[in-house]
C-alpha cells in the first residue's frame, strides 16, 4: 500500500481494470500448467493483504487458511512476487 492510501496497488488496478472494462497486464495471470494453478490461486490470495510478500504474510496465510504451505512453494510465492515487482518497476 502507498503511504496514505487506503487500498493497495492490486485493488487499485483491479478498480481500474474493472471501470474501464480493460485487462491490465500485470492482472492477467501468467499460462502455467494445471498442476500449478492452485499455487497461483495461493498468490493472488496472499498479494490481496499485501504489497511486499513476506514470510510473516505467508505465515499469516497458512495460519488463516489451514494450507501449510511446502519450503519449495513458500520460496516459488516469493520468487513470483520478486519477479512481478521487478517487471512493474520497469514500467
Amino acid at each position: 500500500m502507498d503511504k496514505g492510501s487506503k487500498i493497495s496497488r492490486f485493488e487499485y488496478w483491479t478498480r481500474v481494470q474493472s471501470s474501464r472494462n480493460c485487462a491490465i497486464n500485470d492482472l492477467i495471470a501468467p499460462k502455467i500448467s494445471t498442476y500449478n494453478q492452485n499455487l497461483w490461486r495461493i498468490y493472488i490470495d496472499i498479494r490481496q493483504g499485501c504489497d511486499d510478500m513476506t514470510y510473516p504474510d505467508l505465515e499469516s496465510y497458512q495460519n488463516i487458511s489451514g494450507y501449510t504451505l511446502t519450503p519449495i512453494e513458500a520460496s516459488l510465492m516469493l520468487q513470483i512476487d520478486n519477479a512481478r515487482k521487478s517487471e512493474w518497476a520497469q514500467t
